[in-house]
């Protein structure tokens, strides 16, 4: 039986505020940008039929933003920019956020252009979901580094040392065990950094508040080379030493 209180294509759960379509035929439920943004706007149920007989017997009327009258020209899309239809969180256009209940200004900005995707994952964390960070999977002290928790970024790459030090042969899979954990938490624990410093955020001003976003907010693409450049040296000195 379907979750109707769960959308059907992106799996996150309804908020409130959410502006859902429910499929004619099946009861299947959709986020209106999720429907009219996946397979053109054909429910799951009518894909098979849609094969067989070239177009599907029934669709939603989902198509949004075409008429000047629904827009709402004072909001717009945080990826692509284009107008934002009144109370709806995600664009017709791109499925970017137009808006995000529950996140303030300072957390959406603290992200940067990642926002719509990462506050995506936060809402499956939320509401008890469980998010998937293949980056972090695979760089795990590189992705800490970019993001800018250096801390975890350090913490990782002791992890490694230690385990080759200390377990020999049977370090690679307890690394890997390791790896994979942190692929699972590393929204969770990104989350968490974007909410406390959103908090700190409040309470600055002028000046200093633009200097604090520049420097906690957004990614950092040189520290990730930094960080492989300096692994590169102290593996070329470890070799040199043994």
């Amino acid at each position: 039986m379907e979750n109707k209180k769960i959308c059907a294509s992106c799996g996150v759960a309804f908020g409130e505020a959410d502006d859902a379509v429910t499929c004619e035929h099946c009861g299947t439920r959709y986020h209106r940008y999720c429907y009219n943004i996946s397979e053109q706007g054909i429910c799951r149920c009518q894909y098979d039929k849609q094969a067989i007989y070239g177009e599907p017997s029934h669709t939603l009327d989902v198509r949004i933003g075409e008429s000047g009258e629904s827009v709402d020209k004072s909001a717009r899309c945080l990826s692509c920019g284009k107008a934002a239809v009144p109370g709806g969180r995600f664009c017709p256009y791109c499925g970017g956020l137009t808006a995000a209940p529950g996140y303030s200004a300072e957390e959406v900005a603290l992200i940067g252009k990642a926002a719509p995707e990462y506050i995506r994952k936060f809402e499956k964390i939320r509401h008890g979901g469980m998010s998937w960070n293949w980056w972090a999977f695979l760089w795990t002290p590189f992705w800490c580094f970019y993001r800018k928790m250096y801390f975890f970024g350090i913490a990782a790459m002791a992890v490694q040392l230690l385990t080759k030090q200390l377990m020999g042969g049977a370090a690679a899979f307890f690394q890997l065990i390791f790896y994979i954990m942190f692929g699972i938490i590393a929204d969770s624990i990104y989350m968490n950094r974007i909410e406390r410093l959103s908090k700190k955020a409040e309470g600055i001003y002028g000046d200093e508040r633009a200097d604090y976003f520049r420097a906690k907010g957004g990614v950092s693409a040189a520290a990730p080379v930094l960080l492989g450049i300096g692994m590169l040296v102290w593996a070329g000195f470890a070799v040199a030493m043994g």
